[in-house]
């Protein structure tokens, strides 16, 4: 399975890759957080269910409830040059 940072890498390319977020959360999964795997798992059961789907209002409550518990959310990050030796 790929690295959690080639995973991002991935993402970063392609951000709509729903396979990609899924491999993710399994690697999260497998380094030991499981919460954060959970995060992304949700998110991605959000993005595509409909608005009136039923599982819809409690997957957004746990989400919301990992996301105020201060579960960091696994997204590509980039860096830029700010100057000054600032990035």
């Amino acid at each position: 399975m790929p690295a959690a940072a080639d995973l991002l890498t991935a993402l970063e390319r392609d951000p709509a890759d729903d396979l990609a977020w899924l491999a993710l959360a399994d690697c999260l999964e497998e380094r030991g957080e499981p919460l954060r795997a959970e995060l992304v798992r949700l998110r991605e059961r959000l993005r595509f269910a409909a608005h009136d789907d039923p599982a819809r209002p409690p997957r957004e409550a746990r989400l919301a409830e990992l996301l105020i518990a201060g579960v960091r959310p696994a997204v590509p990050l980039r860096a830029a040059d700010l100057g000054d030796g600032v990035t």
